[in-house]
């Protein structure tokens, strides 16, 4: 996956490199050596007919040319547009900070690991190792490969663009993730937005975590709201639903609960009326209820904190699992015991109740008006 930058430009001076190889016919031993040139469009040149050794190839014999030309050369540039920061970075959040190479190679020392930074994992992916275990070729050709493009190179040059996007470190470590600084520049762009941004930003964008079409609705709340809508994005989150949730006024840990749940900003509004509250506590309770595993509508909500006085009518979880452990032959509903706890306040109370028989709160709620009535 390229950056849009022509794969050309990262070759090293943008002309031949000229190498000294050892040609051999046999995989060990010694051999002749010869100059040969890797040219910009990645093809070998020789002083013998490549295509005539490739017949001797097909019929079972060894010739190091033919390797590198057809082997390790197509290594080489796979490991150098890395190098150069023209591919994408393929790596992945892997959970509690750390990170993955998105697709590893088995057998390789990427295979089922992670990586502290972002950075890491990128620059396994630039180590001629990976390479040669993924394509089985003799590293220490292919180091020797990477080593000589190295000496030919020019340095990729950081704008004064990318430079004011994210502060002279921050663009360095971005470019140790992989990141190169035209990309940085042109991600700013997107945004539309004054100043620095996080880091975080440009990787999120950079690794493929979110798309800066998408991340632009939030240009206007600010470089930390920009952050934490980058680096918290669900696969499966749509367009609008996070931006209307901030309009409304809930709070970041509320939405993240909210977001592609049972539960909309009409419904917040609707228990926030009921509750006389907030939208912002009416968010965070329904956040509540869906990290209880529950989503019983806002009037119930509303039934239950009235029942029992709640400031922040929403069940722990614990007590809810607790319950359905203890009265499990009463074969109970989840969400009706949590409007229960709600309205009793107690958990002793509502396992009490539900042993009895009383499985819903409106069953509940009749029950104490008939007794109130006698």
């Amino acid at each position: 996956m390229t950056e849009g930058r022509d794969v050309a430009d990262a070759f090293p001076g943008g002309t031949p490199v000229r190498l000294t190889v050892t040609c051999r016919t046999t995989r060990r031993g010694g051999g002749r050596r010869h100059p040969v040139l890797i040219l910009p469009d990645w093809s070998v040149r020789t002083p013998h007919d490549l295509d005539l050794e490739r017949i001797a190839v097909a019929m079972g014999g060894y010739v190091s040319c033919v390797e590198l030309a057809d082997h390790l050369v197509p290594a080489l540039r796979e490991a150098w547009l890395r190098r150069r920061r023209v591919v994408a970075p393929e790596v992945r959040p892997a959970g509690r900070g750390t990170w993955a190479v998105r697709d590893a190679v088995r057998g390789c020392a990427c295979a089922g690991r992670t990586y502290a930074t972002a950075g890491l994992a990128a620059q396994h992916l630039r180590e001629a190792g990976h390479w040669a275990r993924r394509d089985d070729l003799p590293e220490r050709r292919l180091a020797a490969l990477l080593t000589a493009f190295d000496a030919a190179a020019r340095p990729v040059g950081r704008s004064a663009e990318a430079v004011g996007a994210v502060g002279r470190p921050g663009l360095e470590r971005l470019w140790d993730a992989g990141v190169h600084p035209a990309r940085v520049a042109a991600i700013h762009a997107e945004l539309g937005i004054d100043g620095r941004l996080p880091e975080s930003v440009y990787l999120a964008v950079a690794t493929g975590q979110v798309t800066s079409a998408w991340l632009h609705q939030f240009a206007d709340l600010g470089p930390e709201t920009l952050a934490w809508a980058a680096t918290t994005s669900a696969p499966d989150e749509d367009d609008g639903s996070r931006r209307a949730w901030l309009d409304a006024g809930a709070s970041r840990e509320a939405v993240l609960a909210l977001l592609g749940g049972p539960y909309g900003v009409p419904h917040a509004r609707v228990l926030a009326a009921l509750l006389d509250v907030s939208i912002t506590h009416a968010a965070t309770t329904l956040a509540g209820w869906v990290d209880a595993g529950c989503a019983p509508c806002p009037a119930a909500i509303a039934r239950a904190a009235r029942a029992g006085g709640a400031a922040r009518p929403v069940p722990p979880s614990a007590a809810i699992d607790s319950v359905l452990t203890a009265a499990s032959a009463a074969r109970p509903d989840r969400t009706q015991v949590g409007l229960l706890l709600v309205a009793l306040q107690s958990r002793p109370a509502t396992l009490a109740v539900v042993r009895r028989g009383v499985s819903t709160l409106d069953e509940y709620l009749t029950l104490t008006t008939d007794r109130g009535g006698d």
